[in-house]
């Protein structure tokens, strides 16, 4: 009886054949393009899901009012410290800072300097407490606690030393600061918004961007971001209402 079918099926299709064309390109340009939309939907609604407590953690943004009202993912430098010490909303709060295209030098054991360029993040030490990219090795479990140390992922590592053992080891950034390596990373998801692959402490900053290092209000750039992991329970509308506060008290 089957066989029927399909032989009734198939004569139809031959007596429409454009009719018939059209309805099968049809179905296979809906499916193809749902498969497609359900693809860039599930990739992009994965980022930053490995974080434990990610439904926590936040990221502030500055609102702008100038002839258009502008929002920028930065707040003022000493916006951090004043919502740790005065705000019990959260559990961590850190701040990052990327400088881009640092170099970083190399010496090997036959005394030639290697030269790498890298952008680099100054991160607070909760960084890591926020955030859980998994550590390889490292000294401690707080690896940027020091000033003038760096935490590198796995693969800046190879490159650099040769090596993903590279706890010890150290470059001088820019020419300036001896960086002892605290801290070796997996490498960065693809499914991150961070895709920076050497973290250094953030005490190492003021050399390089004493502006982003200080505790000002007098403005913000878009190199610094602040990040929180906040306590459970919190309603985020809650606490966007109590930072108005900030705003008239700070930077009027």
């Amino acid at each position: 009886m089957f066989k029927s079918y399909f032989r009734i099926a198939w004569r139809n299709l031959l007596k429409r054949k454009v009719f018939a064309t059209i309805n099968i390109l049809g179905l296979a340009l809906g499916f193809g393009s749902s498969i497609l939309l359900y693809l860039f939907m599930t990739h992009h609604l994965s980022f930053d899901k490995f974080h434990e407590n990610s439904e926590r953690i936040y990221r502030f943004t500055t609102e702008e009012h100038r002839d258009l009202i502008d929002y920028e993912a930065s707040v003022p430098p000493g916006f951090a410290k004043v919502f740790r010490d005065n705000y019990e909303y959260s559990e961590k709060v850190a701040k990052m800072v990327i400088q881009w295209g640092l170099v970083l030098d190399v010496e090997k054991s036959s005394g030639v300097v290697s030269k790498f360029k890298e952008d680099v993040q100054f991160v607070e030490e909760d960084f890591f407490k926020i955030f859980n990219f998994p550590l390889i090795n490292g000294t401690n479990s707080v690896p940027l606690s020091a000033p003038n140390t760096a935490v590198i992922t796995s693969g800046v590592a190879q490159k650099m030393f040769g090596t993903t053992n590279a706890v010890g080891k150290t470059f001088i950034l820019e020419n300036d600061i001896t960086v002892e390596v605290t801290g070796v990373l997996q490498n960065i998801p693809r499914t991150s918004f961070l895709q920076s692959e050497v973290f250094v402490s953030f005490e190492s900053l003021p050399s390089f961007f004493g502006f982003a290092a200080s505790e000002s209000w007098g403005g913000i750039t878009s190199n610094l971001q602040c990040f929180t992991r906040l306590k459970p329970n919190q309603d985020p509308k809650k606490i966007e209402d109590a930072l108005l506060a900030l705003q008239k008290e700070h930077r009027p």
